[in-house]
């Protein structure tokens, strides 16, 4: 049988990213073991989505148990038994077992945005703050992931992370907020992508904020005056990053603002 997993495709990296963080492969005796991915019953939908993508038998449960979080918790569960499909889950960097913090990027991602958006959907969080501003967050062991992730924030952003292992459960908590928050989720959910509803709903809701007169900004972010906007709006990005002394991904982004939030 030829190759289930397609890495050129948009949803097929996607899907790899989600099952990379929080989906479950096990093995057993004689070859047997299945891929499992267990959500809560409100995200649904994804499932049903996955299993029409994937040609193969793709069983959904739900179910209703008490866990440690919370009595009553409803989920729904996905099972994917064929062998051949979960050979090629670990030539693309699933895991098999618990979560492991030496789990890595695929070499052969062709859409880096879907892939990282499974990531986000499966072990990340994005919405407004208790403060009321933007923000997205990725959580994780690896150190694989946290340098491949920082590196692709870099590169749509110009930012670069520097952070450190939180002593409570030794993880790598990379978040980002406010504009740059905003740039980079519209980056990721963009229009007809496979998704999460609830976090398209969110990331739609993120798009929707604007910064507050009188909010200041970091001292390294100096701000835009519209002399500035009207330069950028009307001549190329290179010769605008030339005559303000911008970097190309902070005109990018002023761009993206101007053109989307009103």
């Amino acid at each position: 049988m030829g190759d289930i997993i397609d890495l050129s495709q948009p949803d097929w990296c996607y899907m790899i990213g989600l099952f990379q963080a929080d989906g479950h492969l096990r093995e057993s005796s004689r070859n047997r073991g299945y891929l499992s991915l267990e959500i809560s019953s409100r995200d649904r939908t994804i499932l049903e989505k996955i299993a029409e993508i994937v040609p193969l038998n793709t069983p959904i449960s739900d179910r209703i148990r008490d866990t440690n979080f919370s009595e009553g918790y409803e989920s729904s569960e996905i099972r994917i038994f064929d062998m051949n499909f979960r050979r090629q889950l670990v030539e693309n960097g699933m895991i098999v077992g618990k979560k492991s913090d030496t789990i890595s990027v695929p070499e052969n991602v062709g859409h880096p945005v879907d892939y990282w958006r499974g990531w986000i959907d499966g072990d990340g969080s994005l919405g407004l703050t208790g403060g009321g501003y933007p923000f997205i967050s990725l959580i994780t062991k690896s150190e694989s992931i946290k340098s491949a992730y920082c590196d692709f924030l870099h590169d749509q952003l110009g930012v670069t992370k520097q952070v450190q292992r939180n002593s409570r459960d030794n993880c790598y908590n990379l978040m980002i907020t406010r504009e740059h928050a905003q740039f980079f989720i519209s980056v990721l959910y963009y229009p007809e992508c496979l998704c999460l509803d609830r976090k398209r709903q969110s990331a739609t809701e993120t798009l929707k904020w604007e910064r507050p007169e009188g909010m200041r900004r970091s001292a390294n972010n100096s701000r835009w005056t519209s002399e500035q906007d009207a330069i950028i709006l009307n001549i190329p990005i290179e010769e605008s990053c030339r005559l303000l002394g911008r970097s190309e991904k902070s005109v990018k982004t002023r761009l993206w603002r101007l053109k989307n939030v009103n």
